[in-house]
């Protein structure tokens, strides 16, 4: 889910895509979306 995420907003990586994340947001890209989605596995 993060790699087509992180591309099109211009991060080399995954890992600098979810280090940006966390800053953010205070948590990865998979435990953000399953407190939204609680389907949701990361």
């Amino acid at each position: 889910m993060a790699g087509p995420i992180r591309s099109g907003l211009g991060y080399d990586s995954v890992a600098a895509f979810i280090t940006m994340f966390k800053k953010a947001l205070g948590k990865p890209p998979g435990k953000y979306l399953s407190g939204i989605f609680p389907k949701y596995k990361s």
